[in-house]
């Protein structure tokens, strides 16, 4: 229940918010090959990322991890960060063609939620814009 709560699946479109993802991509939509995906843990946690069930990477307090396609399982991807003890924060489905650039925008997917412990977000090539960081509520860190 607390995993729904401030839990907001994104879809971004950052027209002239600065912020296209990688400039080195072409336009269009992101290759399966050039996709990559982000565990932000801003929390004070240690967490584990998830793919397709499959363990991928700790993701230690207060760390940024880009994971990129190669190290992936094929997509679409059902990522996922749980705590340790395997309670799942924020999860994430990224399918090809999920991620696009133009000229002045791009649209990437995501997923974050505000933790009393911290902010977490899981999101393809795109960062995800958004509002500062919310309070959460006392416990949902909880196992």
């Amino acid at each position: 229940m607390e995993r729904v709560l401030g839990a907001l699946l994104l879809v971004i479109v950052a027209a002239g918010c600065g912020s296209n993802g990688p400039s080195n991509l072409p336009l269009g939509p992101v290759s399966d090959a050039d996709m990559s995906l982000t565990a932000n843990n801003e929390s004070d946690r240690a967490l584990e990322l998830y793919v397709n069930d499959i363990k991928i990477a700790d993701v230690a307090a207060k760390s940024s991890p880009t994971i990129k396609s190669p190290d992936l399982p094929p997509l679409p991807w059902n990522a996922e960060l749980r705590l340790t003890t395997g309670r799942t924060l924020v999860s994430v489905t990224i399918t090809s063609g999920s991620v696009v650039r133009t000229e002045n925008s791009a649209q990437g997917v995501g997923n974050r939620v505000d933790l009393s412990c911290g902010r977490v977000e899981l999101y393809a090539v795109i960062p995800l814009g958004g509002p500062a960081p919310g309070p959460g509520k006392p416990g949902d860190c909880g196992p």
